[in-house]
Parts: C-alpha cells; sequence; structure tokens
C-alpha cells in the first residue's frame, strides 16, 4: 500500500503539513447509522493556526487541493457523505466543485448566510444543487434571518447542546418549518445525544463516543461476557490456541469471521482453511490478538452501526504504526492501546472498572488510566488527531522530536486498514 506524504508551501514562514481529520455525522435515532464525515480543513484561524499569516482562501484551497486531489476522498471517507466548510469567496468563485458531486455537502458558515447581501452566494448555491451537491448551514442562529438560503438548505447544523430544553424546543420549531434536516452539533456525551434527540433532530455530531454512559450497576449481557472471556484469553500471558479455539467455536458469528478473514485475498493462501484451530496457528499470535480485539470491540457494539469499533480499530492501528516508528512500544502494545482506548464507552462504565473485565499489559493499563508516557503520548496524538487539534498534535510533535510530515501517512493508512478490515470481520 503506498501513502503520500504531502508537505505544502503556502508562503514565506509558513510550512505545514497536509493534515485531515474526520468528525462522523449519525444518525439521531436508534440506529446510530453513519450519514458521512466533516473533514477539518477548512477553518484556517481556529483549526490551522499555522496558516494565521496566510491568506484564508489560499490556505483552504491549497489543502483542499493536496488532501481530496492527492489522497483521494474515498481513502478518507469510504462511501459516506463529505461535509466540508467554505468560505464565502470560495463558494463564489467555483472552490467546492473539487469535490466529487452526489456525495459532497457544502457547508457555509456566517460570513455567507449571516451577511446582509446574500443574493450572489444563493445563486451560486442553487448552481451547485443543480449539478447534485447538497447545502448545509453551519453555526445557524434561527434568530438570523438568511432569506432564500434558509429553503435552499438540506441540513442546517445548530449548536443546541448548551440550550435549556425551553430554548431547544423554540429553535427547533423555527427550524422544522424550513423543511431542512438539522444536524445538532457539539454533542460529547450520551445524555447530549438523548436530549436533542427527544427534540427531534435528525442527526448528531460530536465526540459523545469518547464519553461513557455510566449506569450504576449494569450487568452484561451473557453475549458481552463471552467476548470479555475471548479478550481474557487472548491476552493472558500464556496464550493456548486449544482454548481461543474453544471459546470461537462457541460462537457460529466468531467462527465464520475468523475463517472469512483468514480465507480472505489478503493472506493469499492456496488452500481452503476450515479448521478454527489452524486458521488461529496460520495467523500467529500478533495477528491474533490484533483480530480478537477488532471482533471483540465490533461485537459489543450496536448491530446496527460499527462506528465505534471502526474508530478503536483505526485508533489501534495508528498507535501501532506511530510506535513502530518511534520505537517507544511493541506493536502488541501500541494496538492494544488504541483498541481499547474506547472500553468505558463500550461496556458503559468509567475506564477503572471496565479494565478489572479484561487482562492487559500493565503499561497499556498505565496509559489508558492517564498515566504519564510515551504510551500516553500516542493516543493524545491519535485523539488530537481526530478532533483536528493540530497544536496538541504540533505540541507533541516538537516535545518528543516526532515528524509531523509523517502522520498524515499513518493517519489516511489507518482509515483504510480499518475499513479493509471490517469488510472482513464485520457481520
Amino acid at each position: 500500500m503506498r501513502i503520500t506524504h504531502s508537505t505544502l508551501e503556502l508562503g514565506t514562514g509558513a510550512i505545514s503539513t497536509v493534515q485531515v481529520s474526520r468528525q462522523p455525522i449519525l444518525r439521531a435515532d436508534v440506529s446510530q447509522a453513519l450519514h458521512g464525515y466533516e473533514l477539518s480543513f477548512s477553518d484556517a484561524e481556529e483549526v490551522f493556526g499555522v496558516f494565521a499569516e496566510v491568506d484564508d482562501q489560499r490556505a483552504t484551497a491549497e489543502v483542499l487541493d493536496h488532501t481530496v486531489l492527492t489522497l483521494g476522498v474515498e481513502r478518507v471517507v469510504g462511501d459516506a457523505l463529505v461535509f466540508v466548510r467554505f468560505p464565502r469567496q470560495q463558494v463564489l468563485d467555483g472552490t467546492p466543485s473539487i469535490l466529487p458531486a452526489g456525495r459532497s455537502v457544502i457547508e457555509l458558515g456566517p460570513d455567507c448566510w449571516a451577511d446582509g447581501d446574500t443574493g450572489a452566494v444563493t445563486a451560486a448555491c442553487r448552481r451547485y444543487a443543480e449539478k447534485g451537491y447538497r447545502i448545509a448551514l453551519v453555526d445557524f442562529h434561527h434568530e438570523c434571518a438568511a432569506g432564500d438560503l434558509v429553503r435552499l438548505a438540506d441540513y442546517i447544523a445548530v449548536d443546541v447542546s448548551r440550550r435549556t430544553d425551553a430554548q431547544l424546543a423554540d429553535t427547533m420549531a423555527v427550524l422544522e418549518r424550513h423543511g431542512a434536516r438539522i444536524i445538532a452539533t457539539d454533542v460529547d456525551d450520551e445524555h447530549h445525544r438523548e436530549r436533542v434527540t427527544r427534540a427531534g433532530v435528525d442527526y448528531v455530531q460530536g465526540f459523545y463516543f469518547s464519553t461513557p454512559d455510566i449506569v450504576s450497576g449494569r450487568e452484561l449481557p451473557g453475549f458481552k461476557l463471552a467476548y470479555l472471556q475471548l479478550l481474557r484469553a487472548a491476552y493472558s500471558e500464556d496464550v493456548d490456541f486449544e482454548e481461543l479455539a474453544e471459546i470461537i467455536k462457541r460462537d457460529v458469528a466468531l467462527s465464520y469471521k475468523l475463517l472469512r478473514f483468514v480465507n480472505s485475498a489478503h493472506f493469499g493462501l492456496r488452500g481452503e482453511v476450515t479448521s478454527v484451530l489452524h486458521a488461529l496457528t496460520m495467523l500467529g499470535l500478533v495477528q491474533v490478538r490484533s483480530w480478537v480485539g477488532v471482533a471483540t470491540v465490533s461485537g459489543m457494539v450496536h448491530p446496527r452501526t460499527q462506528e465505534l469499533a471502526v474508530l478503536a480499530a483505526t485508533r489501534a492501528r495508528f498507535c501501532e504504526s506511530l510506535a513502530r516508528r518511534l520505537r517507544v512500544a511493541s506493536s502488541h502494545e501500541a494496538f492494544a492501546l488504541g483498541m481499547f482506548s474506547l472500553l468505558d464507552a463500550l461496556l458503559g462504565k468509567s475506564m477503572e472498572e471496565a479494565l478489572e473485565s479484561v487482562t492487559l499489559p500493565a503499561s497499556v493499563v498505565g496509559a489508558l488510566l492517564g498515566e504519564p508516557g510515551e504510551l500516553v503520548d500516542l493516543l493524545r496524538v491519535v485523539v488530537a488527531y481526530e478532533r483536528g487539534r493540530w497544536d496538541v498534535v504540533s505540541e507533541l510533535a516538537a516535545a518528543h522530536g516526532w515528524q509531523e510530515s509523517e502522520l498524515i501517512g499513518m493517519y489516511v493508512d489507518a482509515i483504510e486498514w480499518s475499513r479493509d478490515f471490517f469488510g472482513t470481520t464485520a457481520g
């Protein structure tokens, strides 16, 4: 797999690695199905502080050009919709056309919809809509009059998490009259998600995956206990493949996933593997642990959404690649760190309680609990990358002497790897 590393030269003293982070937008109903990803590479002043002395339009155009054309939208978001925010001038000059029509959403901030003269932007958006692009108004305040743009919008994104129930009801009553689908942003925990869902929003966006909904005295369903049993066996000091095989064979779905994975084109085996024990032997201990980690996480999420499992797998691969490159931890430790960084959200417990259910290396447990060190900094980099916190990425890179120019390749590789992995392991 060839990964392209790109560096932008945007003017004197302004050199930066191309960055791309993605934040999922999910359906607000019980399915929590993935709808699209917002790619965070447009708001130069707030997200890309390095571009502070560079013209907004030029910086955004360069990032779009290199990220979309060099990396490819498909590699970053798969089959999901792509949401990208554009400044007013770029909306008018046709820059959004760099994105593929039919699967792209053009986001317009207040500089587009709050201006008293929105006629030119509205006309441009009508042309985009005719070509198959969708339009979203973001950071929207219903008190502002956006005229025809509101009626043209497919989506209206609002931060409703900080409003009282009464204010939220008023906001929704106004927005629903426009007919656009409503995206609630900054939804950072399950409580916020449930609240805005009750209010009637269509989609949610935020980091609530990372914050568990802790319920005192919650008991794990039987199938989750079975997955944890498998996890304990795989990560024990003396791994017994025969014991692992017996655990896997008790679950038809797990057996099927393992055999399908081993017999996939990825391994290029000449003959078909039909035995679970043979499959484990073919994989070897390192890959068995990786497979168990991914299969366990994917098995414990809601059956109608794999986004949490994909996020965990992406973190695992990113941590593993970064650790290997920097030689700061074993591949096994780094992969486990990323994979189980969402264990609290999976089990609905605090991380301390969740870790009591599994057996992991002491170094991984310490990092998951936030103990200082290079291992925990791997996870900090991964999470910062997810959230577009390039200031944190730069700070950690400088502290450890890491090359930021290599991170984009590792991140895109991690996204592709997790998508490919789930093509063979998700049921």
